[in-house]
């Protein structure tokens, strides 16, 4: 589908554009030095993929509303993304022209205190969909520094009334976080699964499997280190993390009842990389029980008979309780 496109060049040369209702218009207090800036953006979460759910979160709400003249304030919100600073060939987000991550919106907009803006894509979406050559991206995310500038702006005449910004950096096409590298260890992610899925008999082995994701040190390598498995504050084991980005522990037979699993990256060079621990997995371990049935008379018996089905619930442990569908 064919989109309208109006484009106005600044002072800086710089060519400013946002997506509006299917249309481009003009967002002049993108580039316009004499908007104030109101505060800053908290990313939510802080350490992420390209493939997170990203929420940002202003640290105060848009400027009241002017008495004198109460149709022409900040009723809506836009946010968008650039970068990366560095040059690096191709740009996904060129400064020249930001990304629209959250179209003009009110549903969370707020002149009173912070509210929360939700990504409308994912950054690997954003990147694909900046593909529009008005935007010049690559549809690859660059590893690099990212700016956020939230807009508080009229709805109607796209007045733009101040700004909210924050900065985040991709360490890798795939990770972000909101420290600088430069100055801050760089972080990982660390990711939980367990095989086979809960609920599981008593007496079955589960295999622990954590998928880190990790920066690249500056020979390009991942960082090394190894995973710790723990069951609640249980230490379980811990392995290396392989070349494949994966640590595993197999072999764990746990007790009944449910078990909060976690996967914690301890990297071997804690001045350079951050560890990351992963969100809990709680496995349930329940009571194997065996069931047989019984037909009283046995087969064959004349036609007419009347059975009796007598069914008989067996457990590793305790009494079974519950009920027999036949």
């Amino acid at each position: 589908m064919s989109r309208k496109r109006f484009l106005t060049r600044f002072a800086s040369g710089a060519l400013v554009a946002s997506v509006v209702s299917g249309t481009m218009v003009v967002l002049g207090g993108v580039a316009n030095a004499q908007v104030p800036n109101l505060g800053t953006l908290t990313l939510t979460p802080s350490v992420g993929s390209d493939l997170s759910t990203v929420t940002a979160r202003t640290s105060a709400g848009c400027p009241q509303p002017d008495p004198n003249d109460p149709d022409n304030s900040a009723d809506s919100s836009q946010m968008f993304i650039n970068g990366p600073d560095e040059t690096t060939g191709t740009k996904t987000f060129p400064d020249a022209s930001p990304y629209p991550i959250v179209s003009n919106t009110s549903a969370s907009f707020s002149n009173t205190g912070p509210f929360d803006l939700p990504f409308k894509l994912t950054l690997k979406d954003a990147a694909q969909a900046a593909q529009d050559p008005v935007f010049g991206g690559s549809g690859t995310l660059q590893p690099g520094t990212y700016h956020l500038t939230e807009h508080c702006i009229n709805g109607f005449n796209l007045t733009d009334f101040g700004t909210f910004t924050t900065t985040f950096y991709l360490t890798t096409p795939t990770l972000y976080q909101d420290t600088d590298p430069a100055t801050n260890p760089k972080q990982s992610i660390t990711q939980l699964t367990v095989a086979p899925p809960s609920p599981v008999n008593q007496g079955t082995a589960a295999t622990l499997t954590a998928r880190v994701n990790r920066p690249n040190d500056a020979n390009g390598a991942p960082a090394a280190g190894s995973v710790e498995f723990k069951d609640g504050g249980t230490v379980l084991g811990s392995a290396p993390v392989a070349a494949n980005s994966l640590a595993t522990l197999s072999g764990q037979t746990l007790a009944l009842g449910t078990h909060p699993l976690t996967a914690t990256f301890i990297p071997t060079d804690t001045t350079q990389f951050t560890g990351s621990t992963s969100l809990t997995v709680n496995y349930v371990v329940v009571v194997a029980t065996t069931t047989t049935l019984t037909v009283s008379p046995a087969s064959p018996a004349p036609f007419g008979t009347k059975e009796t089905l007598t069914s008989t619930v067996t457990a590793t442990s305790g009494t079974p309780a519950g009920s027999v569908q036949f």
